[in-house]
């Protein structure tokens, strides 16, 4: 197998090796443009050695025992945002190729490199989500639901233009959903669930089409469409209870005008009878005018 210098695509999913990823295969196969380890019971960190796999499009190590952290150095995976190549294929696995795609695993002939995608879910990886991969700007497809991840999603995860599915869920990722995810128009399958997520979900563009609660189940933080109506979008009582007094005070100035006005009505209807008594009778003092605010606010709702 070391003498395959040029091996573009390495699939031995589906078996069950153990012990560490064997590091030899990385500096046998700098041209590796695949690898699939999906499905077999692999321990130990994530080696770093990988991030020497510059022409690498396709990494698949879910579905193992994987711990450590994500290395900052996959943002060396440059061509990752390049078309793909081929070479020689190697598999021990199928005759077609596959890599687990918006939730569910797609096989693809082995002699065509249709995607760019990584995928490290369902291991026991920790720490927080590199900031590094939103570098991969050819990147379409990135699963690293079911772990241990913490930290927030990286605010400029909206680098990703080409991004076509996300899935963190299962997680311990906390903070906010940045709003550069909705900016990513090529984004069709989204998977936020069972996290530590807050605050207000990002709306508009392209985002609206994620109505589906499931999208975000299990962040008891979130809120927005489709889940219930953030807190600040409604009301609060001292709110409501500030705009009904706002009325009579803005009235409370005009109170003597429109006392002045009910008496020149009433003084008019009964001006032909009875004109100085009905007016000395009706007229109030100043004083009063001032002290009825409540009478005038009650006679100006009624004129409407």
């Amino acid at each position: 197998m070391q003498n395959l210098s040029d091996l573009r695509v390495l699939d031995i999913g589906d078996n069950q090796l153990s012990g560490t990823i064997p590091r030899w295969f990385i500096k046998a196969f700098p041209y590796l443009e695949w690898l699939r380890i999906q499905s077999n019971k692999f321990n130990g960190d994530i080696p770093v050695e990988l991030c020497q796999l510059s022409s690498l499009r396709v990494l698949n190590l879910a579905q193992n025992n994987l711990t450590g952290i994500i290395p900052r150095c996959f943002g060396n995976f440059t061509a990752m945002a390049q078309s793909a190549s081929h070479g020689v294929i190697f598999s021990l696995s199928k005759i077609f190729l596959s890599s687990m795609i918006k939730g569910r695993e797609l096989m693809y002939p082995s002699n065509s490199l249709p995607i760019i995608s990584i995928s490290i879910s369902d291991n026991k990886i920790i720490g927080e989500i590199p900031k590094e991969l939103m570098e991969l700007v050819g990147l379409q497809f990135l699963n690293l639901s079911k772990n241990h991840l913490q930290g927030s999603i990286p605010e400029n995860i909206g680098n990703l233009k080409r991004l076509e599915s996300l899935d963190l869920s299962t997680n311990e990722i906390s903070g906010f959903i940045p709003r550069s995810l909705a900016t990513i128009d090529a984004l069709g399958y989204l998977n936020l669930s069972f996290n530590k997520l807050s605050g207000q979900i990002p709306q508009g563009n392209h985002f609206q089409t994620f109505d589906d609660k499931s999208i975000y189940e299990g962040n008891r933080g979130l809120c927005g469409k489709p889940l219930q109506d953030c807190v600040n979008d409604k009301p609060s009582k001292e709110d409501g209870e500030r705009k009904s007094s706002y009325i009579p005070w803005f009235l409370a100035g005009f109170a003597p005008e429109i006392m002045a006005l009910r008496v020149l009505q009433i003084c008019g209807e009964s001006l032909q009878q009875h004109l100085d008594a009905n007016c000395s009778e009706v007229f109030p003092t100043m004083e009063e005018v001032q002290g009825s605010e409540s009478i005038a606010y009650a006679y100006f709702v009624s004129m409407f």
